[in-house]
């Protein structure tokens, strides 16, 4: 009993320790969010991704990420993940069947469905201070 008692004290001094340190602004989580979608911005802006859309899903293995299996002109299928911080609702616009291509240095994504193209910028939600 007097083990279970220190564990319990243990965790709840550790829990206001950490929740004193959040709140002093020592611990700023939303930085740490803008920063990763700043850098998955930059990587995915140095990609090429270009060909039709053969799957469209969500990877419940993988956090329910946001997936689009790509086949390319090689008839080579890649699983890409491009849109997981994507705020601008790109992949709800994506059907399975499209062409798709997003060049490198733009975050443009064009999509090709029965003859009629459509442009979307991605957006990652990070803006440069």
């Amino acid at each position: 009993m007097k083990k279970v008692i220190k564990t319990m004290i243990s965790f709840v001094i550790v829990a206001a320790i950490f929740i004193l340190v959040r709140n002093l602004g020592f611990l700023d989580f939303g930085d740490l969010i803008h920063d990763r979608n700043c850098a998955d911005e930059i990587k995915l802006k140095n990609s090429y991704i270009a060909g039709k859309v053969v799957d469209k899903y969500r990877d419940r293995k993988n956090h329910n990420v946001k997936t689009l299996s790509i086949m390319d002109t090689d008839n080579r299928v890649k699983n890409e993940t491009f849109l997981m911080l994507d705020v601008s609702g790109a992949y709800d616009s994506i059907l399975i069947g499209d062409k798709v291509e997003k060049k490198i240095n733009e975050l443009v994504l064009l999509i090709e469905r029965n003859g009629h193209k459509r442009r979307l910028v991605i957006d990652y939600d990070c803006r440069s201070e």
